[in-house]
């Protein structure tokens, strides 16, 4: 297995980890309502859930774990 696929394959682990921690429910309440809303209040919708995950520890600790090559410890918060 190449380098690149190894680094694929870890952060497509840790998008399902992260997905398996934060709250799946919002998501699809944010996809669904995405459906109702112009361009441009979709692209609003999904900048304002990004700016909540990001204020998280859980935000920090991916790209930490991955810098520092170890599993990521995720907390749900």
């Amino acid at each position: 297995m190449s380098a690149a696929d190894e680094t694929a394959r870890d952060v497509a682990a840790a998008a399902v980890s992260i997905a398996e921690v934060f709250d799946l429910q919002g998501a699809l309440a944010l996809a669904r309502k995405a459906t109702s809303l112009s361009d441009a209040e979709g692209m609003q919708a999904g900048a304002d859930a990004i700016a909540v995950l990001r204020e998280t520890e859980d935000f920090k600790e991916g790209p930490l774990a991955f810098v520092e090559k170890r599993k990521p410890v995720w907390k749900g918060r």
